[in-house]
């Protein structure tokens, strides 16, 4: 079992955390809000022992790594990890995002998340058996999640009922995105704007360019693809720039400067700065750390 403060919460730069279970909501043993205003360090490999946790994702993107893949996340993306698997984000950091989590101790099945019976038997079998699942979420999960920890951050007079209540609303809520669908769909314009963007790459494609090949005004194209992929335009085709920076500079001696030539930055300058912000450290750092692993990956 993990180990959780003996507070009730605890607030950072990044995130704000509540520990219901030290409210007497046992089954509970945490709710988070994060807000990554730039990416941050990784994420360590880790798991939870007995305990189930659910993330949903409301704006930007993370990669996630659990039992040898991969799982790339993106705004609007619910994310359900079983209890006992070790995960992380594979060596990268947590991106720039928002997001919503909870922790599910699935070791007390009687009275489950303080219900009666049969309500409590019926919920915790259905998330006693949730493999390892990544769907469509709704952004109503992180209303009811920033609800639940606002009311145990100023000490709501009925807190304890709310935050279960939230919790409730935002676990039945995940129960109808999951059946619904098994996997994100992006609609054919956007998907065809990300090939489009990912051939011409390094070079950036204009917007209008996007929006025309779309069928769309400008406004509306860029309206649905962050709908969609979770990010802005110009941002999506700056991280597939650094994504083929980073793999230069794993795979192949070039120079900083030749990077960033060969990537249409500004500067060598301007491309260190991207770099760390998107990737947490600079592009010297990133190759010694690759070449003291011996890893290309």
């Amino acid at each position: 079992m993990p180990d959780y403060p003996e507070q009730e919460y605890l607030v950072s730069q990044n995130s704000r955390v509540i520990f219901p279970r030290q409210m007497g909501l046992w089954s509970i043993p945490l709710i988070g809000v994060g807000n990554h205003r730039q990416s941050t360090e990784q994420l360590a490999p880790h798991q939870h022992a007995g305990i189930l946790e659910i993330v949903y994702l409301h704006r930007g993107r993370q990669l996630y790594c659990a039992q040898g893949k991969e799982y790339r996340l993106y705004g609007g993306n619910l994310f359900i990890m079983p209890p006992n698997i070790i995960h992380s984000t594979g060596g990268e950091p947590e991106e720039k995002s928002s997001f919503v989590w909870i922790h599910i101790d699935l070791s007390r099945r009687k009275n489950f998340l303080g219900l009666s019976e049969p309500m409590s038997e019926e919920i915790w079998e259905a998330f006693s058996r949730m493999p390892l699942t990544v769907a469509p979420g709704s952004p109503r999960m992180a209303f009811f999640l920033e609800e639940a920890v606002q009311a145990g951050l100023l000490r709501h007079p009925l807190r304890r009922s709310k935050i279960q209540l939230m919790a409730l609303n935002f676990l039945m809520e995940a129960l109808r995105c999951v059946e619904e669908k098994n996997e994100r769909r992006l609609t054919a314009d956007i998907l065809s704007a990300l090939e489009l963007m990912d051939a011409a790459c390094p070079e950036t494609v204009p917007i209008q360019n996007l929006a025309r090949s779309a069928g769309l005004s400008e406004s509306r194209f860029r309206q649905k693809f962050k709908e969609q992929v979770g990010i802005p335009v110009l941002e999506y085709q700056c991280r597939r720039r650094i994504e083929l920076a980073k793999r230069l500079i794993r795979e192949t001696d070039a120079s900083f400067a030749q990077i960033a030539e060969q990537l249409e930055f500004q500067s060598p300058a301007y491309f260190t700065r991207i770099f760390k912000k998107y990737v947490y450290e600079t592009p010297s750092d990133y190759r010694s750390k690759i070449r003291k692993s011996g890893s290309t990956k």
